[in-house]
């Protein structure tokens, strides 16, 4: 599992805890990680479980300092 946690105290980040509940427990694609549920606690936080995908992330492929490529396969 990967959680992403966001600051309870911060009224955006509650508006976008909101807005990615809802966004990604209505989608459901073979590219997409899934979400798998949620926790609201009024001591800790607010949390987003997701399934843990390895392999890093989108951002560190795109834009990281490690020179990574990815595979393309092309038949004509």
């Amino acid at each position: 599992m990967a959680i992403k946690r966001l600051d309870k105290e911060d009224k955006e980040a509650s508006k976008a805890f909101c807005r990615e509940l809802m966004i990604a427990s209505s989608l459901y694609h073979s590219n997409i990680v899934p979400l798998v549920g949620f926790c609201i606690d009024p001591e800790e936080g607010l949390f987003l479980v997701y399934k843990y995908v390895s392999g890093g992330s989108l951002e560190r492929h795109l834009h990281g300092i490690i020179s990574c490529s990815l595979i393309w396969k092309f038949e004509i």
